[in-house]
């Protein structure tokens, strides 16, 4: 704030100049006024929001006008507390209070004593706090920054409990004034048991974060005080920016420091400096003067047809349409001016992984900031790891923290029985009474949608009435069929540019359908279609490199031939001489290979002598990371499988935070839902030693007997493999004999030598068609003999040879970038390592 008399700048709340001590009067910057001499109530309505807060003032206002009138005497008490983000004009507030009490009288000294919180925090001298009383006496005294008289959990401190006790002592003189940021500030407010402190207190005034709109009128105001014109093409363009900023800035990763009126301020700053790098001299702003990413808003009509537009999910687009038109009678009739009970806004969204639960949040999102219900119609996704914290006291700030992000959009919960996972379970009932007072605090300014599986979320919601009572209105959605899942399947393709042949259309159905038929609990639905598209992709891959480079065109290595999908279960029947020479077409483990030869050939025998028993092997996997391991376990799968011993080669593979639960009776539930999914195929342990971490593990202890009860219980049903470091397994296996009685066969997976090294560096240059310059072979040696020769005993072997491929590959693509040559040698250097390529930084 600038002195009229020397022009110093002084702070947004100076009363005084601190260079020549003349009064300043509230005056424009930010949000600053340029006439010396502004009505209070009218700089206050010129405010952007803040509707609750304009209603208190001016109502304080006529009061304090009323009494100054009728010359009533006495002092009218109104200690306040202002709680509102960083940048929503809360010092600016507490100025205008400050004036209306002084304009009427109540108050005689102009400028209010000033104290931050964390000065106040540190005041345990009471002749210092009294002095500070003495000094406001006849005026006003302002606590800036009060949150930090508070903990997170909306404990008061106690130089908070000694400021009060001194405000007693004072009785309404001078008045108490304090403003600070929400962050255990709410709860403080919010909480009953602080009753006895909040009671001396006559206001405490709440402000929200600023809307997209309000974003937009704040710098189109800072623009039109700058002494600029606005065209309506920029002005919408502005629109577009800040509903681009206001959904960045609600993003956990979000990068943009500024927020409410900072970030207004500063967007108009960026577009007065566009306008002049433009050379502009009319004082026009225009839409290219509005720098950096907007969001284009889509009309209702738009967002109907996107719905149309998504595959299956016939009665849920019925009912979406349905409430669609509900609410679009709702809002006409609103602007007619007649008043309509809206529905609750938040929903119950139930249905397995993969069916579209996300999407149809984002649709109902885009559909009620189309109708004018949300101001800006984002999805806030959340779960109870980010809702429910390991102490008492802190989960309602972090679920305060999840609704503010929410504000103006969509708080979507997924798995929301986890947040309540039993009766004693405190931390989650804190969770539920948090999201219901948001929920009734904040009616109509964010939407709850709650989802996860139907079974569950009804057992959850029927034990617990008060959530339950909050959401009137639920979609279930039901599992893809065969043909809805390859119509995802092309509609991802065509999105890549594939070319998808009918012969192969019918393969891509055929799949599914097999697919749907052998459906467990791991089904994944429309991931289903993405994890085929991966397969098809690679496998498209393998095929064309086996042809003649210069004779591929676009259209061979974008076709889908049927041969590109994967085979289903009735027809791919993987011979176990087939299975046997994809292990030995492996780089090293000639052990592996020698062991698992052996297997198959007993099995053989077995069959052939027509004595075949039921499959009771389980196998221990020891070696480091990246020795094939998991790759082995899914030739067994398929050795199995052609030798009749199991149904399917399916592979399920898991560790610990997949068996063991964190809550007494949840493990058992877990392993059984692993075991399940396993049934007629391999359960792939991975990291098995942790699964017990030490003496007093109760759940892991509970996961080991619940899974030997199960290999006990379904023998010959399916397989368990157990894989992880040798010296660990070893010594997890020597402390549960039980579990080590279990287990037929050990196979070691030693590292992988240099030369084995370098075939796997080769055999992944042959993928990508890369070779190499002269001497690039004696250096990728040499690094590869060094690499083995300082491993340690987590030597991560074939890991370590992707890594470095990725990483000399990364040097060879920014070396041939920058060279200055042209591009078609570019095109062929690109397909070169030279020396200078290796990477050095990679280790064991």
């Amino acid at each position: 704030m600038q002195c009229s008399q020397c022009h110093t700048e002084n702070r947004v709340s100076a009363k005084f100049c601190k260079q020549c001590g003349t009064v300043i009067t509230i005056q424009s910057t930010a949000s600053t006024l340029t006439t010396a001499s502004l009505d209070t109530i009218d700089f206050l309505e010129g405010l952007v929001g803040l509707d609750d807060l304009k209603k208190e003032l001016t109502e304080l206002h006529s009061i304090l006008e009323g009494m100054k009138h009728h010359n009533s005497g006495g002092r009218y008490p109104c200690n306040a507390i202002i709680i509102g983000p960083s940048g929503t004009a809360k010092t600016l507030i507490s100025n205008l209070i400050a004036d209306l009490f002084l304009n009427s009288g109540m108050i005689t000294k102009h400028k209010p004593v000033t104290i931050d919180g964390e000065d106040l925090d540190r005041m345990t001298d009471d002749t210092k706090l009294t002095k500070l009383f003495t000094d406001a006496k006849g005026g006003m005294l302002f606590v800036d920054n009060a949150q930090k008289l508070v903990d997170s959990e909306g404990n008061a401190n106690l130089s908070f409990s000694r400021f009060i006790n001194k405000m007693d002592a004072y009785k309404d003189d001078p008045i108490v004034l304090m403003a600070g940021l929400p962050f255990g500030l709410r709860e403080f407010a919010k909480s009953a048991k602080n009753k006895n402190i909040t009671g001396r207190f006559q206001k405490i005034f709440f402000i929200s974060d600023y809307s997209c709109s309000q974003y937009a009128t704040i710098a189109e105001k800072e623009l039109t005080k700058q002494g600029f014109l606005i065209s309506s093409e920029a002005s919408e363009q502005i629109n577009k920016r800040f509903r681009y900023l206001y959904k960045e800035l609600k993003k956990a990763d979000s990068i943009i420091n500024a927020v409410n009126g900072y970030l207004a301020i500063n967007e108009a700053r960026s577009i007065i400096g566009s306008y002049f790098t433009r050379r502009g001299n009319d004082k026009m702003i225009l839409p290219e003067d509005i720098k950096g990413q907007v969001e284009e808003k889509k009309d209702l009509q738009e967002i109907m047809a996107d719905l149309d537009a998504i595959i299956g999910m016939t009665e849920l687009k019925k009912e979406i349409k349905s409430l669609y038109t509900q609410l679009n009678q709702i809002t006409e009739m609103e602007k007619k001016g007649v008043e309509v009970d809206k529905p609750a806004n938040h929903f119950l969204i139930t249905g397995n992984p993969g069916t579209g639960k996300t999407t149809v949040a984002r649709l109902l999102g885009k559909i009620f900031e189309g109708l004018g219900l949300l101001d800006a119609g984002h999805v806030i996704e959340v779960d109870r790891s980010k809702l429910v914290a390991g102490y008492v006291g802190q989960t309602a700030p972090l679920v305060n923290q999840a609704c503010d992000s929410a504000m103006g959009g969509i708080l979507f919960i997924d798995e929301a029985y986890s947040l309540k996972q039993n009766d004693s379970d405190s931390f989650g009932q804190e969770c539920i009474d948090a999201l219901l007072k948001r929920m009734e605090d904040d009616r109509g300014k964010f939407m709850i949608i709650a989802a996860g599986y139907k079974g569950p979320i009804e057992k959850f919601l029927a034990s617990n009435d008060g959530f339950k009572s909050r959401f009137t209105k639920s979609f279930h959605l039901e599992d893809y069929n065969p043909d809805e899942l390859a119509a995802i399947f092309e509609s991802l393709a065509s999105k890549q540019q594939y070319i998808i042949p009918q012969g192969t259309k019918e393969r891509i159905v055929g799949f599914f359908k097999d697919r749907c038929a052998r459906k467990t609990k791991d089904f994944a639905n429309g991931r289903e279609a993405r994890n085929l598209l991966g397969m098809a992709r690679k496998n498209i891959s393998n095929r064309v490199k086996t042809l003649e480079p210069s004779k591929l065109t676009k259209e061979d290595r974008l076709t889908l031939m049927p041969e590109d999908i994967p085979g289903t279960t009735s027809d791919k029947m993987v011979s176990v001489d087939e299975a046997l020479k994809e292990l030995n077409e492996l780089v090293g483990l000639q052990l592996v290979k020698d062991n698992i030869t052996r297997i198959a050939n007993s099995l053989k025998a077995q069959k052939l002598k027509g004595t075949p028993k039921v499959l009771e092997r389980h196998f221990v996997f020891q070696g480091n990371p990246g020795t094939g391991k998991t790759t082995v376990a899914r030739i067994l799968g398929d050795v199995f499988k052609a030798i009749g011993m199991l149904p399917t080669n399916k592979l399920i593979e898991v560790d610990r935070s997949q068996l063991v639960a964190e809550y007494s009776g949840q493990t058992a539930p877990l392993v059984n839902k692993q075991c399940d999914n396993a049934m007629g195929g391999i359960l792939f342990i991975d990291e098995a030693y942790s699964l017990k971490q030490g003496r007093l593990d109760t759940f892991g202890q509970e996961a080991i007997d619940t899974l030997l009860k199960r290999m006990e219980d379904d023998r010959g049903k399916f397989i368990v493999i157990t894989a992880g470091y040798k010296e660990e397994m070893n010594e997890f296996l020597k402390t549960n004999t039980g579990f080590k009685g279990r287990f037929t066969d050990y196979i070691d997976f030693e590292d992988y030598s240099p030369d084995e090294m370098y075939k796997i560096f080769c055999n992944m240059c042959i993928n990508e068609n890369v070779v190499f310059a002269k001497e690039f072979e004696e250096a990728l040696r040499n690094r590869l003999q060094h690499i083995y020769s300082q491993r340690t005993d987590s030597f991560a072997n074939a890991r370590m040879v992707r890594q470095l491929y990725d990483k000399t590959t990364e040097n060879k693509d920014n070396r041939v970038i920058i060279m200055d040559t042209t591009e078609d040698e570019q095109r062929r250097e690109i397909f070169i390592m030279q020396p200078e390529d290796l990477d050095m930084t990679v280790t064991g």
